[in-house]
């Protein structure tokens, strides 16, 4: 706990008459560590298949045949995407061929079915995939929370005036309940990297130049999502304390038990000048992380849109030069929008996983720091005690200069 004095403010943001001069804060230690050691845009990406892992071992716990069923459709979809990008070039080829018209119709029919037939499977693929996640992701989140309140039970009541343990208790419950995001990101993730290897195969076969040029193009603004993700949690993790001083106030300030002591004294200008003071540091960091995130989304707008005319620009240079047909440009126009749309959202699901797993890792932190301080018991029980003594007893709050006891001897 440290105090922080209006003293030592700039004159611009001295305290109201009715606002307090002086308040008690907790700083994190876990968030002093994340602001010297900041998550790289390389480290997420790093992440993110540990994340895929971690979220189908949960739900592989609760419900193996949803998680095999999940991945079998997941596989399937994506060989019947290929499948039509293939029958799109059997198609183009019969329509712009020569002859009559209702021939080249004629000759198109199994190309058009096997598109139908293939689009039609992949739709109901997509239906079955979005049941089962639905069907995980409830169960994920509440098997985290059971394994955190397993955890808080077993720890010694010590531990609550450990400093920062509430905090974690709190952002690990936060995470608890996003935990259920895990698999239905995860599951977006693959489909996304599914649809991605189906394209892309096709793609590279039309002509190797192209996917490098695509990558080229989107990397950029999936480089600079993911670090516009970094910054919105810092600043999260920066209000976790601001987060649980408001909610205690809120509830000073409306609760029966303390309502006439805060209508008979003088508290209420102190809270709510309070109240106020802290939302506005809030709204001020939330402000900078904001226009901060938006710098960066939208370099990362103009270096995409720079490498997609590149891309399109190559395209039309293969067709005037004859390197391309008429049936495989128009084949690779598919594909290149397939994958361009996949890695845009392999780039946003990617993100929203990554935020996902960084309020995750608290969970997880809590779990190991409440085993820490778990009670190791026996399995006899002691017989009734005659007599209970205490001698020289003494304690110190943690981070506290002086004992809350010294010399303490009782018998009971």
């Amino acid at each position: 706990m440290s105090a922080a004095s209006g003293s030592g403010e700039p004159a611009s943001d001295k305290p109201a008459p009715d606002e307090p001069a002086e308040e008690l804060r907790f700083e994190s230690p876990r968030l002093t560590v994340l602001r010297r050691h900041p998550a790289t845009t390389w480290g997420m990406a790093r992440r993110l298949p540990y994340l895929m892992r971690r979220a189908l071992a949960l739900a592989w716990k609760i419900d193996r045949r949803a998680v095999v069923s999940l991945l079998t459709c997941q596989g399937l979809s994506a060989a019947l995407e290929a499948f039509g990008l293939v029958a799109t070039t059997s198609t183009i080829t019969a329509l712009v061929g020569s002859g009559h018209i209702q021939d080249r119709l004629t000759s198109a029919v199994p190309a058009i079915t096997a598109l139908a037939v293939a689009a039609g499977a992949r739709a109901l693929l997509a239906i079955a995939i979005t049941n089962l996640s639905w069907r995980l992701s409830p169960r994920i989140s509440r098997e985290a929370e059971l394994e955190m309140l397993n955890a808080a039970v077993a720890a010694e009541l010590t531990a609550y005036d450990q400093p920062g343990f509430n905090d974690r208790w709190d952002n690990a419950d936060r995470g608890a309940e996003l935990a259920q995001d895990l698999i239905t990101q995860s599951q977006q993730l693959m489909a996304c990297l599914a649809s991605i290897v189906a394209a892309a195969g096709v793609l590279t076969a039309l002509h190797p130049v192209l996917l490098p040029l695509l990558l080229l193009a989107v990397l950029p603004q999936g480089l600079a999502s993911m670090k516009s993700a970094q910054v919105t949690y810092e600043a999260s993790r920066a209000m976790s304390s601001e987060r649980r001083i408001l909610a205690l106030l809120r509830w000073y300030i409306v609760d029966k038990e303390t309502a006439d002591q805060v209508r008979a004294g003088t508290m209420a200008p102190f809270l709510l000048g309070l109240y106020r003071k802290i939302g506005a540091r809030v709204d001020t960091i939330t402000d900078h992380a904001i226009n901060r995130g938006g710098r960066f989304q939208l370099l990362g707008a103009l270096a995409g849109g720079v490498g997609s005319l590149v891309v399109w620009s190559a395209l039309a240079a293969l067709l005037a030069t004859g390197h391309m047909s008429v049936a495989s440009a128009g084949t690779a126009v598919f594909a290149l929008r397939t994958v361009g749309s996949s890695l845009r959202g392999l780039v946003g699901y990617g993100t929203q996983l990554f935020r996902t797993g960084l309020y995750f890792d608290d969970w997880v932190d809590f779990i190991e720091e409440a085993g820490g301080h778990r009670m190791n018991r026996g399995t006899r029980s002691p017989a009734s005690p005659g007599i209970v003594r205490t001698e020289n007893l003494t304690y110190v709050y943690p981070g506290a200069d002086e004992p809350a006891l010294d010399g303490v001897s009782l018998e009971v």
